[in-house]
């Protein structure tokens, strides 16, 4: 019987995602004989303490964890909310993840969700353990959104510069038409009709103004079209930033043609980068009971998750996890999916497990406590 490391998890910490509490979750890896555990909740790590304490007595270790939202700016307000699963490697891991928390909380960087910059996430030390998470993952939504944003920007700007042309040209149409009607009259010359229709701009026939300003407005398009193109060239160094910075790429086992592409790319990516692969569950719920109680939940606080209705999110053994990645029939080696579940181990493995201190702590108020608390008492 084979065992794995479930460490992409939420329980009804992760607010509005699940109905199964952390205690659950922990019987049932102990149960399992399995030997680690993390909790990844969405954007925070409410009770990580009671967590770790009780994951704990259950015979396991506690992976420190969160699965974060991240942002490609602060400065432009865009719900991007890429998914990133960060896990302590240590307690220094644990503290840095926490702050990061703490940051992703802050008016300057919340926006519907608490996040944290690409930038921030670059700059994570090796105390952390990065891996790319579901489908939400920048490696996946990142560079359709770079697309749809290019596509929509450039449609607006031709759209602004047709509307300021046309306008142009109606005036220019305007003129036409007035020097047409002037040349109606005889007690006007041909060469007096410029000075007559155009004396608003001296020396320069307003026609040929005209001209010149609609040549200016194509010109100045052409540059911040060129600008937007840019965002091309910016956003794929950014993207392979991304791909050098996780530790691992997730692959998952739900038989969804999005999910499959995502699979191959990442299986792809990883012989390009030598990053490995890692077989995650996202797991919701503790079995499909609890999973129902969320979505009927979700559909209370009118809460939608895209496609993951068509996603089995329920808790997977390693016989269960193995059977998903054979029914999906991904273009990928099965030894490669086999050794993807068996670096779940490798990762926890890599994990320093430490100690709470959990002695209780006064402050010392005074070097003769006894003698002050006396006279407190008389």
């Amino acid at each position: 019987m084979g065992q794995y490391t479930i460490y992409h998890c939420h329980s009804n910490r992760s607010l509005l995602d699940s109905c199964t509490d952390y205690k659950e979750y922990a019987d049932r890896v102990s149960e399992l004989g399995y030997k680690a555990l993390a909790l990844t909740e969405h954007g925070n790590a409410y009770n990580w303490v009671e967590k770790k304490m009780y994951i704990n007595s259950k015979g396991l270790k506690y992976i420190h964890g969160v699965e974060c939202y991240l942002t490609a700016s602060l400065e432009e307000k865009v719900r991007d909310n890429y998914h990133t699963i960060l896990l302590a490697k240590n307690y220094e891991g644990v503290k840095e993840i926490n702050l990061l928390i703490d940051k992703s909380t802050q008016p300057d960087h919340r926006y519907y969700k608490p996040r944290i910059t690409f930038e921030e996430f670059f700059n994570i030390s090796d105390n952390v353990i990065k891996i790319s998470a579901c489908l939400a993952s920048p490696l996946n939504k990142y560079p359709k959104d770079i697309q749809k944003q290019i596509a929509e920007k450039s449609a607006a700007l031709k759209q602004e510069l047709a509307n300021k042309v046309a306008e142009l040209e109606k005036q220019k149409n305007d003129q036409k038409a007035m020097i047409k009607w002037f040349k109606q009259f005889d007690n006007f010359e041909e060469e007096e009709l410029p000075w007559v229709i155009n004396r608003c701009i001296p020396g320069d026939s307003y026609l040929h103004y005209i001209e010149a300003q609609i040549d200016k407005l194509k010109q100045y398009y052409d540059n911040l079209l060129e600008e937007v193109q840019l965002m091309n060239v910016t956003a794929r160094e950014t993207f392979y930033k991304l791909l050098e910075t996780y530790d691992y790429y997730e692959i998952q086992p739900h038989d969804f043609p999005e999910q499959k592409r995502y699979n191959e790319f990442l299986y792809a990516a990883s012989k390009q980068t030598g990053k490995p692969l890692i077989a995650g569950t996202d797991t919701h719920s503790i079995d499909y009971y609890k999973a129902e109680c969320r979505s009927i939940l979700q559909k209370a606080k009118r809460i939608e998750y895209a496609d993951e209705d068509k996603f089995d999110l329920t808790l997977k053994t390693y016989e269960e996890l193995v059977e998903m990645f054979r029914i999906q029939n991904c273009d990928i080696p099965f030894d490669v999916i086999l050794q993807a579940i068996e670096n779940t181990n490798v990762m926890a493995d890599s994990v320093t497990d430490f100690e709470l201190d959990t002695s209780v702590k006064y402050p010392k108020l005074y070097d003769n406590e006894e003698e002050v608390l006396k006279k407190r008492i008389f």
